[in-house]
């Protein structure tokens, strides 16, 4: 049998032959089978090398001898796809992959899992489990690239084809560039995103902007409520004690003495203030994100929302509060216990 390659594949690279019966009203459905002998391939009237020692038989090919020529024995149906191909670096194993814990529940002995990729089935087997995988939601297969676009195309060419790219590190004259790019030629029915669009667009969201506002507001009244606190701590502490304090300085004490005395008092407020503080502020922060169910946009959060301490922001706010704190007591016991005691 002799037969031209034809026009729009020429120039072309012979990937594989593959083999299928005639339409079943031709042969009733009735599978086919026999031998097929193929010898070298030539173009233009040059003779082709033909390595079919290295060669793979797949479906319902087998071969019974190959070296310059290739003697297959065939037994061909329509359910399942046969062909004769070079070898790959992936033929004899499975694609290994990251699946869900679902999916890796559904495994068979030693990992392996059949999955659908387009209208092609590939086992693979499952190295590792994850819960969540960027751009993707419920369930997932994870491969590299490499690895499963050639099981792909050695078993049906053309099946693992790119849907989505990712491009790190662009530039914003390039992000600017591409976005005028996409949906025109050669771009036509390409969507772009960009990460820099995604968030300023949730920074600029309404709710956002109100529950930082409303944050920031709560925290700057709590932190003039602190120090009020330990003003009034400290002059009701002067006031209700002055008698005491009076009997100790007429007993002996000194005014620097008084004046240390009531300043280490303050000091242990503000200690205990913090230990407080801290131990609050992280319950209501693990309540806050376990009671937190929207994002800024108003959707459910995936991935969830996880907690993210500053801890610049919260040692200047600290330090802040300490300076403020020294300032008062400072103040406020500078003048206390000059005059002598009566």
């Amino acid at each position: 049998m002799r037969a031209e390659i034809p026009p729009a594949a020429r120039g072309g690279l012979l990937i594989g032959l593959a083999f299928a019966p005639t339409l079943p009203e031709v042969h009733n459905a009735r599978p086919a089978s026999g031998t097929l002998v193929l010898g070298p391939f030539s173009a233009g009237g040059t003779v082709l090398r033909s390595d079919f020692p290295n060669w793979l038989a797949t479906g319902g090919m087998r071969v019974r001898d190959s070296g310059s020529r290739a003697r297959l024995s065939f037994f061909l149906t329509n359910d399942r796809n046969a062909g004769f191909r070079p070898r790959q670096p992936t033929d004899g194993t499975r694609v290994r992959a990251i699946v869900t814990p679902r999916l890796a529940a559904l495994a068979g002995p030693g990992g392996v899992l059949p999955v659908s990729v387009g209208d092609f089935n590939l086992v693979v087997r499952v190295t590792a489990k994850a819960k969540r995988f960027p751009s993707t939601t419920g369930d997932f297969v994870v491969a590299d690239e490499t690895a499963l676009a050639t099981s792909l195309n050695a078993a049906a060419p053309g099946t693992a084809v790119a849907r989505e790219l990712w491009l790190d590190g662009v530039s914003t004259g390039g992000a600017r560039e591409l976005a005028s790019a996409v949906g025109r030629p050669p771009l036509v029915g390409v969507g772009a995103t960009f990460q820099r669009q995604v968030e300023a667009a949730l920074q600029d969201d309404p709710l956002a902007r109100a529950v930082l506002r409303t944050l920031a507001g709560t925290a700057l009244v709590a932190f003039a409520l602190a120090i009020a606190g330990l003003l009034l701590a400290l002059a009701a502490d002067l006031r209700d004690e002055d008698g005491e304090l009076t009997d100790l300085e007429a007993e002996g004490a000194g005014p620097s003495w008084l004046r240390r005395h009531i300043r280490l008092r303050s000091a242990c407020i503000v200690a205990v203030g913090l230990v407080g503080g801290t131990a609050l502020a992280a319950l209501l922060s693990a309540l806050v994100v376990a009671a937190v169910l929207v994002t800024a946009n108003g959707g459910s959060p995936e991935p969830p929302l996880l907690l993210s301490v500053d801890w610049t922001l919260l040692a200047l706010g600290l330090a802040a509060y300490l300076a403020c704190a020294l300032a008062v007591v400072s103040l406020v016991t500078w003048n206390a216990f000059r005059e002598p005691a009566t």
